[in-house]
């Protein structure tokens, strides 16, 4: 909740086992904001993320990387060698106490230890295993690495990003991973619901390139139509104008829908006669026509500041500004809702001692 550093806890009393790194490591997050208790276990070096930028007040530390407290906030940790065989039977007793485990090795490599999920299911009979990878657990492509970049290019997601008149351009962050660890988060809702009626767990499967792929302009565009999208920038695939438009102090992003058209011509009040037309109502010939229209729309937009925007559409018209990192924590709709506590994580370069569920430091090897 707003205002207080308690975790939510709709899903409280379930205990996950995080055996992730970078990929996957968003969905045991999600699975900890719903207040499962969530035990990182890391190797005994560390999370390789410790050591990922950026870093709190600018300096390179183990403790101090920003990105790593985000994706851990919350969660206990402990150090375990599980290439060991001490490790090994110290990650099985703690799976026998799990109801979920989190992992994103090589597909095949916790076999290769004695922990596949049929050993691991002889500890705790009604498990859920979640396993993410770059293509999923078989295949003809299943060993090949997966970093966030070919996740996007290999789901389809790159190919239609970008400005049409220059190389695809990747989002920021690693959206492919975040994108996956979403419905990776959603499977173990249903493995759950599948537990309670049924007595059974279940193996989750999460490919990356699967996932992607179920991106709305990849997917049903071309299953539906045989249609493949191209790049079109900030350009709305389907509706105009819907796109970036320079202002006097910025960027406003416009969505013009059918229902919003006489709206933006009366705030609009020099606009083309000729976009009087009840034709130009119909959001296809629009988008059809969006070169020309985004052009006139800029010549009215390119004259007013921000905050007469925010008056004159306040009728009704999707409008957004675009906002920097700095703007979207103090803006007053969304400042107040922001609970960004690190819950315990140090990142200021102090380490501080990783929790056991025993109370006592694991560190097997």
């Amino acid at each position: 909740m707003a205002g207080t550093n308690s975790p939510t806890s709709l899903l409280s009393g379930y205990r996950v086992l995080d055996l992730t790194s970078s990929m996957g490591a968003f969905c045991a997050k999600l699975l900890r904001d719903l207040g499962m208790d969530v035990i990182k276990v890391e190797p005994c070096e560390g999370d390789a993320t410790r050591c990922e930028a950026p870093f709190a007040k600018g300096h390179a530390d183990r403790e101090g990387s920003l990105r790593f407290a985000y994706l851990n906030a919350g969660k206990r940790s402990i150090t375990l060698n599980i290439a060991t065989e001490n490790g090994r039977k110290l990650l099985l007793d703690l799976v026998a106490r799990s109801d979920i485990v989190v992992e994103d090795f090589t597909p095949g490599y916790l076999s290769t230890r004695n922990l596949g999920y049929e050993v691991l299911l002889e500890r705790q009979n009604k498990l859920i295993l979640v396993s993410l990878s770059g293509f999923g657990q078989d295949g003809p492509y299943a060993q090949f690495k997966t970093p966030d970049i070919v996740g996007n290019a290999m789901g389809g997601l790159l190919y239609i990003s970008g400005d049409p008149q220059m190389a695809p351009c990747n989002p920021p962050e690693t959206q492919s991973y975040y994108y996956t660890s979403l419905f990776a988060s959603y499977g173990v809702m249903l493995a759950l619901w599948q537990r309670e009626m049924r007595g059974i767990g279940a193996w989750i499967d999460a490919s990356i390139q699967a996932s992607m792929a179920l991106h709305e302009h990849v997917a049903f565009n071309y299953s539906a139509e045989g249609r493949v999208m191209k790049r079109a920038g900030s350009q709305h695939q389907h509706n105009a104008p819907a796109n970036l438009f320079q202002c006097k102090n910025g960027w406003i992003a416009l969505f013009v829908t059918q229902n919003h058209w006489p709206i933006l011509l009366k705030v609009w009040e020099d606009h083309d006669p000729a976009l009087d037309d009840p034709k130009w109502i119909n959001s296809n010939l629009r988008r059809q026509n969006a070169d020309d229209i985004n052009a006139q729309v800029t010549s009215f937009t390119a004259k007013e500041w921000h905050p007469r925007f925010a008056c004159q559409f306040a009728s009704g018209l999707h409008k957004r500004f675009t906002h920097s990192s700095a703007r979207v924590f103090w803006h007053r709709e969304t400042s107040g809702a922001w609970n960004l506590c690190a819950a315990g994580l140090s990142v200021h370069g102090r380490r501080k001692a990783r929790r056991s569920i025993t109370g006592a430091a694991f560190g097997a090897t």
